[in-house]
């Protein structure tokens, strides 16, 4: 089994925090103290990156799978996967659970628009994934540009199941978790 870096997952969840953004807290917070600021908003979310051999044209497959939980937003999950010199991608997403730094998982089914130099083909997936926290919490915090400390909780995480990709006429594989630091629970929190 390969190694990735790590690099493409803390990249692409930074990436993902950009793109599904903040959202308003579910519920009101306490009032605050003298001096303390108010909650503006957070989200959890659980990354992994999956690998496996392509049964059917020889090679790898690999997926970096994500699951979301923004403030009042029904959690989801989606990932993209890279399969036979294809690479796949979805406006679909499955169901998914984010239960603070202590476990997520998603399960379902998706359908992928797949392309490459030779072309576009549809493929699909089915997901059965669960992360469950193990370890020490890492805690970093930082300025924003609107003055607002963001907060960001990171916890390894253990992951069972798998996905199984299938791209009709390119490749099929049974993509599991990569390398055991390769997946990670987290909580951002925006305070201002």
């Amino acid at each position: 089994m390969r190694t990735r870096t790590r690099t493409w997952v803390c990249g692409s969840s930074v990436a993902a925090l950009l793109l599904v953004g903040t959202g308003t807290a579910a519920a009101s917070p306490p009032a605050p103290g003298p001096g303390a600021g108010t909650s503006d908003g957070a989200i959890g979310y659980a990354t992994a990156l999956l690998y496996g051999e392509d049964r059917t044209g020889g090679g790898g497959a690999e997926s970096l799978f994500e699951a979301y939980a923004p403030a009042g937003v029904p959690a989801f999950a989606r990932g993209e996967v890279f399969i036979g010199g294809y690479e796949c991608l979805t406006e679909d997403s499955v169901p998914a659970q984010v239960t603070g730094l202590e476990s997520a998982r998603a399960t379902g089914w998706l359908r992928y628009e797949c392309g490459s130099a030779e072309g576009t083909v549809r493929g699909y997936a089915a997901v059965h994934l669960r992360w469950t926290g193990h370890g020490e919490v890492v805690e970093q915090s930082w300025t924003d540009e609107e003055g607002c400390t963001v907060t960001l909780q990171v916890r390894p995480a253990r992951v069972t199941g798998g996905m199984l990709a299938v791209v009709p006429g390119v490749g099929s594989a049974v993509l599991t978790l990569n390398a055991e630091d390769d997946a990670d629970i987290r909580q951002e929190r925006r305070t201002c």
